[in-house]
């Protein structure tokens, strides 16, 4: 088995939509061949999921904006 040499700043750059176009396209067709940049993208999917739904169950206090502009 070849050991992927594709860093995991490249896969999160791409993940965040930071990468596109040629490069984009390369590294998406990679992904589908290559379990462990598949395995990587599929927890930065699970990790955001979980980090979105935490997030939304936070409310901010009713004078948040009053002390952030003070």
């Amino acid at each position: 088995m070849v050991k992927c040499t594709t860093k995991e700043m490249v896969l999160s750059m791409f993940y965040d939509g930071e990468i596109n176009g040629t490069e984009g396209a390369k590294l998406k067709e990679h992904i589908k061949i290559c379990p462990n940049c598949k395995n990587k993208m599929k927890e930065y999917t699970h990790d955001t999921s979980i980090l979105d739904s935490r997030l939304k169950s936070l409310k901010a206090k009713n004078d948040l904006a009053h002390l952030i502009l003070k």
